[in-house]
């Protein structure tokens, strides 16, 4: 993903969970998810976000139903 990608994936997760800082999440998505197609990071990331139970966007590592 280029950095226009990353900065928009992080915008949205803030705007669904405004407890997770665009800023965090930008590092966060290019360290650990810059490799992977936009498309699949966002579906994942909405996924992630909108789960009441979920903490952290760490859990986006994980295998689960995100990524099907």
């Amino acid at each position: 993903m280029d950095d226009n990608e990353i900065q928009r994936l992080a915008a949205m997760a803030s705007a669904l969970r405004p407890d997770w800082p665009a800023r965090s999440l930008r590092t966060f998505i290019e360290r650990n998810l810059g490799a992977r197609a936009y498309g699949d990071v966002a579906v994942a990331l909405a996924w992630l976000c909108t789960r009441t139970k979920t903490d952290t966007p760490r859990l986006i590592l994980e295998a689960g139903p995100w990524w099907k």
